[in-house]
């Protein structure tokens, strides 16, 4: 999996790399090329703007990438858990 994740202060990272706004398309693309069954795993933090979610969409969609999902956090009695959300094949995964 791809694995994107952004922050609150709006930075994106894929896995341990910042990647800047204007270079997101074509490093996705390159992500996408190199293994197309990859699926992306979006991430952002709940204080994240919307505007930079749907920027890393965009982006994913541009290069092709046909398997988005979300991650989520559970709280579970003051604890958190991943969890895979709903993704553009449809469904929540658990």
């Amino acid at each position: 999996d791809l694995i994107v994740s952004i922050k609150a202060d709006g930075t994106v990272f894929i896995g341990q790399d910042w990647i800047p706004d204007r270079d997101l398309p074509r490093y996705m693309k390159s992500e996408h090329d190199k293994d197309a069954t990859r699926n992306v795993m979006i991430k952002a933090d709940k204080r994240s703007n919307f505007g930079k979610v749907r920027l890393v969409v965009k982006a994913a969609n541009e290069a092709d990438c046909t398997a988005v999902s979300f991650l989520t956090e559970k709280q579970v009695a003051g604890t958190k858990s991943a969890q895979g959300g709903a993704g553009s094949r449809g469904g929540a995964r658990r």
